[in-house]
């Protein structure tokens, strides 16, 4: 144990150069006074010898390696080995139940990990105590043992470092993606190790990415998150292989469904002419996203907590990136105006009854809606297609001559999308609401609907048809959608916000 130890979470320093005084942990970023971390060292060595005490003969301690290896190994099997084996089943279950949640995140998300893990530095200086016991294991199979105990508490050290940044709102990538080189390199040498050493060195490679980003290097990062992707893949088919880490799977999939995500990030992040510009945008609508996200749980009662969500629309802020750079990639309806709003186009098929007595029949419609994405910053976010009924004589209803309960007006115009490109100083929001949640939204609308027509409309399946792009005008602090004519969405009172989350 000759190496400094950081103060602030006990993971090994990197050696510091001849007349420095400061050195920077690199899995939890604290810089360390190299004085203090002398000190600190001097204190656990002191912590150790007394641990050492409360568990093994005083006699055995002074006299080293001159006790003899009989008896050394006779210790070790009964004062070190059942309490070490007690400590190595806790700490493998506790990493159970890290490594069967989803560990990748953008450092933009508000994120908590609900696990339960000591602090990094209680752990370190468990696994720092564990190898002081080392010279008594004079067995091979003692040996082995020791070895992976300890191996499996550096594991858990370095989890508790990213659990604790992560919670802590510190969720630096380079930090993030050094602690789980370390996780996948304490699998050197595990039997049947290599679903778990797969993983971890896909998700170094993911944050790695991630840091590349965010640092406007796009080719690097673009290296790293394929790299990634492809030891998430052969780590799936490991682990299904092995009952030990079949619990990994679902984890495994979450994580391999948001590499993509970020993967379209990156591309479209690629195709600017300085990724920095964007990233700085991205940042304060992935800060409104997040309220947004929130919202969704609180006032909605929808399940947003899965961050799977942000697969779709990370889809779509690539599409937006791809548009400003000049490739059609965005789906546009009516003219490109300053203002981009993205909705969701949701296809209904209604049925009704008409007329009365001998005239009386039911009909059966297919129509679209179009619910504006960006909800909860709206104040009417769905195209009430039922608003208005075809012309029509007073009579067609008693005669069974309506021919439908809606224009299908928006039908029309949201069949005329087209891919688009648009100019770099466009402002367009991107999605904040998923094609599920939209769904929700859609069959929200649907019983309303039912309600207020007293059963006359019953409605069959709804589908969704995917995003499409409507610009907007900026009339006081609400918008106006020249193509929606009667049927006008409205975000008063969420402008401002929305104009923050732009792109």
């Amino acid at each position: 144990m000759s190496e400094l130890k950081c103060v602030h979470c006990g993971a090994p320093l990197p050696e510091p150069k001849e007349g420095e005084e400061y050195v920077t942990c690199e899995f939890c970023g604290y810089t360390n006074r190299v004085k203090d971390s002398t000190t600190y060292m001097e204190q656990l060595k002191l912590e150790i010898q007394s641990w050492l005490k409360s568990i093994v003969p005083a006699n055995i301690i002074s006299a080293g390696s001159a006790v003899d290896a009989v008896s050394r190994h006779n210790i070790f099997i009964t004062m070190i080995k059942p309490d070490l084996l007690s400590k190595h089943l806790e700490v493998n279950s506790r990493i159970a139940h890290v490594i069967s949640t989803p560990l990748v995140f953008l450092p933009y998300w508000d994120v908590h990990l609900n696990v339960d893990i000591d602090s990094p530095k209680e752990a370190f200086e468990e696994a720092a105590k564990i190898e002081s016991v080392k010279p008594l294991a004079v067995v091979d199979e003692d040996a082995a043992f020791v070895n992976k105990v300890i191996a499996a508490q550096y594991m858990y050290a370095y989890f508790s470092n990213f659990v604790h940044l992560v919670n802590s709102g510190k969720k630096d990538p380079e930090l993030l993606s050094n602690n789980f080189k370390k996780i996948a390199e304490a699998f050197d040498g595990v039997p049947s190790g290599e679903a778990p050493k797969l993983r971890f060195e896909g998700l170094y490679h993911i944050y790695a990415a991630i840091e590349d980003m965010m640092n406007g290097d796009t080719e690097t990062a673009n290296i790293h998150i394929k790299s990634g992707k492809d030891s998430l893949k052969r780590a799936k088919e490991a682990a299904v292989k092995n009952p030990e880490y079949v619990p990994m799977v679902p984890a495994i999939e979450k994580e391999l469904s948001l590499t993509a995500a970020i993967e379209k990030l990156i591309e479209g992040l690629s195709a600017t002419m300085d990724p920095t510009e964007p990233l700085a945008r991205l940042k304060t609508f992935f800060s409104a996203s997040e309220r947004a996200r929130k919202s969704l749980a609180e006032k909605y009662r929808m399940d947003s907590k899965d961050f799977g969500r942000y697969t779709d629309i990370m889809g779509e802020i690539r599409n937006i990136l791809l548009a400003k750079s000049g490739t059609p990639a965005i789906n546009l309806v009516g003219s490109p105006r300053r203002l981009l709003l993205p909705f969701w186009r949701i296809q209904l098929t209604y049925t009704f009854t008409t007329g009365s007595l001998f005239w009386k029949k039911g009909k059966a419609i297919t129509d679209e809606l179009l619910i504006l994405a960006t909800i909860p910053y709206a104040t009417q976010p769905i195209t009430d297609i039922f608003k208005m009924k075809p012309k029509g004589g007073m009579l067609d209803g008693f005669l069974g001559k309506e021919i439908a309960m809606t224009t299908g007006y928006i039908k029309e115009l949201a069949s005329s999308s087209r891919p688009s490109s648009v100019s770099a100083g466009t402002t367009v929001i991107p999605p904040m609401i998923t094609n599920e949640e939209a769904k929700l939204f859609s069959d929200w609308y649907i019983r309303n609907v039912t309600q207020r027509t007293n059963n006359k409309v019953k409605f069959g399946v709804s589908r969704l048809m995917g995003i499409v792009y409507l610009g907007a005008e900026i009339h006081g602090d609400d918008v106006y959608i020249p193509e929606l004519k009667e049927f006008q969405v409205s975000v008063r009172g969420h402008l401002e916000n929305l104009k923050t989350a732009a792109l």
